[in-house]
């Protein structure tokens, strides 16, 4: 049986979960670097999105655990 399951933003390495709804959460793709005079040192420009939207062309795949503990070893 084949795995076809379609990739949505909650895949992508740069979705961060919203810590008050797991099923929402921002694109980190377009993250700026602050002045040193800042007290941040990022800025993440963006809006709440949910986790099955779809991919955009900047989507790169999250590495799971599993790939964690190959590295680890």
């Amino acid at each position: 049986m084949e795995n076809k399951e379609k990739k949505t933003c909650k895949d992508c390495k740069f979705f961060m979960v919203a810590p008050t709804n797991p099923f929402k959460g921002t694109c980190t793709v377009n993250r700026k670097k602050l002045p040193d005079t800042q007290a941040a040192t990022q800025f993440i420009p963006g809006k709440l999105i949910s986790g099955d939207h779809p991919i955009c062309d900047k989507f790169e795949e999250r590495s799971g655990w599993e790939d964690s503990v190959k590295h680890t070893l």
